[in-house]
């Protein structure tokens, strides 16, 4: 199905009267002394987030015009915002911002859900901008979402504070979606775009570091358990009790492992890379999620630090564990002909995602 520019997909106040079209209604109004009736999104008795959130559209919406607004509850600190591209699976590219009982100023994030209950935000950069969203003041959000990319604008605001690219899906409904955050929503609209009518704005960290030299063609083992060894794998492989299958691998180069759903969400392990490269490069360039260990032809030239929730280093500068173009540098020593690139990638923190990234040269 084609919609036409400007056809109103979908809209509901959020303030308790019945609005047709829910795949999974909202249900938790709350009578607000000052707001009214208005939608309360808050965790679940005993969960970070409630079990069926409000679910609306389906795999005819494609480019669409996002509109709502958020107040922020102050009550605790998490992440709330919209999935959009919400596959028939469940599946979606997200948004959300974290939420703070301390500061106004926030930062948007974006990730992608390729399994239930999943984040992977550190397979994508922060936003360019942070926004100011006062506590007990209602924002109004606007994401202009095309095939790949979505431009997030707040409170009117001509310039986006965020264009986020690299988006695995390209159609679907939205739903409304927190993680520990809570927020009352109002006024949710959806409204048709036309294709090419939205381009990406704002410059992305990504984008001079995704061309020649980049690694692309990799193939990927399934998740071995914990403490499994490069010896292990290979002999698993050699006695055919596991295979070698293709690695997901997204525009920029990233092996999006998370997207292979043999993670979940909180299913810890190993998973091993590989990939041939030709010639003789002098260096490589990668980052991580995890901790990675790689080996050339067999030797070890690098094993990284851990880079997970807890982990020393952790902070703004070191994208909290995300991926980061060019974040490592190595020095190669490579024969002229064809040369093996393994990898082992521990996946500690499956639900925020899991994944690399090389390039060489």
């Amino acid at each position: 199905m084609v919609h036409e520019r400007g056809e109103v997909l979908f809209e509901d106040a959020l303030n308790g009267s019945p609005s047709p079209g829910w795949r999974v209604p909202p249900e938790n109004f709350v009578e607000h002394p000052e707001y009214g009736t208005v939608y309360l999104l808050e965790p679940g008795a005993k969960r970070r987030t409630i079990e069926n959130p409000p679910w609306v559209g389906d795999t005819s919406w494609k480019c669409y015009r996002l509109e709502f607004e958020v107040c922020t509850t102050g009550e605790n600190d998490g992440w709330v915002g919209p999935d959009f591209h919400v596959q028939e699976d469940g599946a979606c590219n997200n948004l959300q911002f974290y939420s703070t009982r301390e500061h106004n100023e926030v930062l948007f994030e974006s990730s992608a859900r390729w399994v239930k209950g999943q984040l992977a935000w550190k397979l994508f950069p922060f936003a360019q901008r942070t926004v100011k969203l006062p506590k007990g003041e209602w924002a109004k959000i606007r994401v202009d979402v095309g095939d790949t990319f979505a431009n997030v604008y707040v409170n009117g605001d001509t310039k986006p504070c965020y264009t986020v690219r690299y988006l695995p899906f390209d159609r679907g409904g939205i739903r409304l979606w927190n993680y520990v955050g809570s927020g009352y929503f109002r006024n949710l609209r959806v409204t048709a775009l036309a294709g090419g009518e939205i381009g990406p704005v704002l410059k992305d960290p990504w984008t001079a570091v995704i061309g020649e030299g980049v690694l692309r063609d990799w193939e990927m083992t399934p998740l071995f358990p914990e403490g499994t060894t490069r010896e292990d794998a290979l002999t698993a492989i050699a006695d055919g009790t596991a295979d070698w299958m293709d690695a997901p691998v997204d525009v920029r180069g990233v092996v999006a492992v998370s997207a292979a759903g043999i993670t979940g969400s909180d299913r810890k392990g190993v998973i091993f890379a590989r990939t041939v490269v030709r010639g003789a490069p002098s260096g490589c360039r990668l980052t991580y999620t995890d901790q990675i260990t790689m080996w050339v032809n067999g030797i070890e030239v690098f094993q990284g630090e851990p880079r997970g929730w807890g982990d020393p280093g952790r902070s703004t500068e070191d994208g909290f564990g995300r991926l980061i173009p060019d974040q490592f540098e190595i020095e190669l020593s490579l024969s002229e002909g064809e040369n093996e690139i393994l990898v082992r990638l521990k996946v500690n923190e499956p639900l925020f995602g899991s994944g690399f990234w090389m390039r060489i040269g």
